[in-house]
């Protein structure tokens, strides 16, 4: 008995090994991310999402942080140079500091101008990031 099950057992394992399994481009089961996240450009229009984390100086800054990402991602399919810093400046004492943060993004066009609006926003709940979908018009 045992002889028969193991030659079974093989085939059966190499049968599965040799199927071929697509993966759809996009959200997958119950995954409740809208599907510009996957596919932000529509109908020959450049798309770019801007993905921000909560920021430190609240939910305005979150969504310009998203918003400059955004226009970051569309300028860089133009072929377009995209330029950002941050300055990071921490003052204080042994048991407590300050921290400030700037950051600038700037966006060199060759004398070409970003056309670009905000489509749709999402807020997601499980780690409160903000996602900016920007289309060029």
């Amino acid at each position: 008995m045992m002889q028969k099950t193991i030659p079974l057992l093989l085939m059966t394992i190499l049968s599965m090994g040799c199927t071929h399994h697509s993966t759809p481009a996009g959200p997958k089961g119950n995954d409740a991310r809208p599907a510009f996240i996957y596919n932000p450009s529509v109908n020959g229009q450049i798309g770019g999402v801007g993905i921000a984390r909560p920021h430190l100086h609240g939910p305005n800054a979150q969504r310009n942080l998203a918003i400059s990402r955004a226009i970051d991602e569309i300028a860089r399919q133009k072929g377009t140079q995209v330029q950002s810093w941050h300055a990071v400046q921490t003052t204080g004492t042994r048991d407590s500091a300050t921290t400030h943060m700037d950051s600038v993004s700037i966006q060199t066009t060759s004398g070409e101008t970003i056309h670009a609006v905000i489509r749709q926003m999402w807020h997601d709940p499980a780690n409160s990031e903000l996602y900016i979908w920007m289309l060029t018009h």
